[in-house]
């Protein structure tokens, strides 16, 4: 019975990391188009503020880094 009950909760916390990293990704993804929809627009500031998020949610994204230094380039060449 507590092999039934240890399995029972390893597989209700697989559950749940596997839901907070499909959240994780969601939340990213939104963030990136939300960002790639503000700099189209000229909001650089706030498309800045997009990526630097979308960093935090996958430091490990090259998007995510270069859009980022495109926007900079951006605002200071609307300077």
């Amino acid at each position: 019975m507590e092999i039934v009950i240890t399995l029972v909760v390893f597989i209700v916390l697989a559950i749940g990391v596997m839901y907070e990293i499909d959240i994780e990704k969601d939340r990213y993804g939104h963030t990136m188009r939300k960002g790639e929809y503000y700099f189209d627009n000229q909001k650089y500031e706030e498309a800045l503020k997009c990526y630097e998020y979308a960093i935090e949610l996958d430091s490990t994204s090259p998007a995510a880094y270069y859009l980022f230094q495109k926007t900079l380039q951006s605002i200071q060449n609307s300077q």
